[in-house]
């Protein structure tokens, strides 16, 4: 069976029908409008226990999004369209409203609807503002950093939830353990694929399951995919005519002024006087694009040449998931990492926690008996089991 081009096996996957919305998030910048996503999709994984189960569809480009600002879809089902609005009301209004810059919009066209805009107005206090705007009524909402913009009502269908995405091995340790181990990451709809493997097994994890993947990815959505190689599996990764990026190994500690214990990680620097060629990088990306060494090399000669050309037109370049470059007042090349992105891969999916003091009662210390008198020590019985 093939719908819509996808190939339907007959075999067992568990569905149940369900309602579904699809909202579209924006923000000043794509960083904060996939925080907003993450928060109000996060506890989602079933309706038994978390009342729903959300998650990210996709990153959106300002030309696709109704301010023109970097966006993220999102997608909820619940089991009933009477729960939607209640569900949306809470998740919106906690995990949207409240991360700054952001607005939410209506993904999905239908005559069901339920009012959330319409329901999270009343945060404003009374100094909220309504709009029609091509048809569609938008709520003005006042936050602490501006406004917080939405539809006031959002749509909703009729849908199937469930499905099942297998990854099969020959053993556990295959899987999970130190064999064929890989991280494999779709990090947005415009075709990025981020891939982090351990070392030894990169040659055979990139064939086997990178390049596949990318090959099934160009062909579904004919755009580019791009495959980004972590650093944290180079000490030391040299750009030739820029520089070095190396990470340093720091371990776990104690932000006592946060209260807040951070997992050990790798951490990255630059070194602008490492711009000698080792090779290393143009071979990789030889290898993975299936390329001449020397056509790798000229590729990164002339994405450095891009990245230059951008510094000297804003004074300022930032690379996803790497960190910000900018020049000081005394034109020297500085750099700040990226500080949310962990480079030590034995740490992945560890998060800080937060370690708050626990409060011990006093120490009392023994009274000492009264002069004249003497204390006197009765044993326990000696059990005879």
């Amino acid at each position: 069976m093939h719908i819509n081009g996808v190939e339907i096996e007959d075999t067992f996957a568990e569905g149940f029908k369900m309602w579904g919305a699809r909202l579209i998030i924006t923000a000043l910048n794509a960083e904060w409008a996939h925080t907003a996503a993450q928060v109000t999709t996060g506890f989602a994984t079933s309706v038994i226990g978390c009342g729903c189960e959300a998650g990210i569809e996709g990153h959106l480009a300002p030309d696709q999004t109704p301010d023109g600002r970097p966006g993220v879809s999102v997608l909820f089902f619940v089991s009933s369209s009477k729960a939607m609005e209640k569900l949306l009301l809470l998740r919106v209004g906690q995990g949207i409203m409240t991360c700054p810059t952001t607005a939410c919009y209506n993904g999905l066209e239908s005559d069901v609807r339920c009012k959330v805009g319409g329901g999270l107005r009343y945060f404003g206090d009374g100094f909220q503002a309504s709009k029609l705007l091509d048809g569609r009524r938008l709520w003005r909402i006042p936050v602490m950093e501006g406004e917080f913009v939405i539809d006031e009502s959002f749509g909703m269908a009729k849908g199937v939830g469930g499905g099942n995405f297998l990854v099969l091995g020959d053993s556990v340790v295959h899987l999970v353990g130190h064999g064929y181990a890989v991280d494999v990451t779709v990090k947005d709809g415009n075709g990025d694929v981020a891939f982090s493997g351990q070392a030894a097994q990169y040659d055979l994890a990139a064939s086997k399951i990178v390049q596949p993947l990318v090959t099934a990815l160009k062909l579904e959505t004919g755009r580019p995919v791009h495959v980004s190689i972590a650093p944290g599996n180079h000490d030391c990764v040299l750009v030739p005519q820029f520089g070095g990026f190396l990470t340093h190994y720091r371990p776990a500690r104690l932000d006592e002024a946060r209260q807040v214990v951070h997992p050990p990680s790798k951490d990255l620097s630059f070194n602008r006087h490492l711009v000698r060629n080792d090779g290393l990088l143009a071979d990789r990306l030889a290898r993975r694009e299936t390329i001449a060494f020397d056509d790798a090399g000229a590729r990164i000669a002339g994405e450095v040449r891009g990245w230059r050309e951008k510094m000297e037109r804003e004074g300022r370049l930032e690379i996803g998931r790497v960190g910000t470059f900018f020049t000081d007042a005394e034109g020297n090349l500085q750099f700040e990492p990226d500080r949310r992105v962990n480079f030590l891969r034995d740490a992945f999916g560890l998060r800080p926690v937060s370690a708050i003091p626990v409060p011990r009662a006093a120490t009392v210390a023994p009274a000492e008996p009264a002069e004249g008198l003497s204390l006197i020590h009765i044993s326990e019985p000696t059990r005879p089991y």
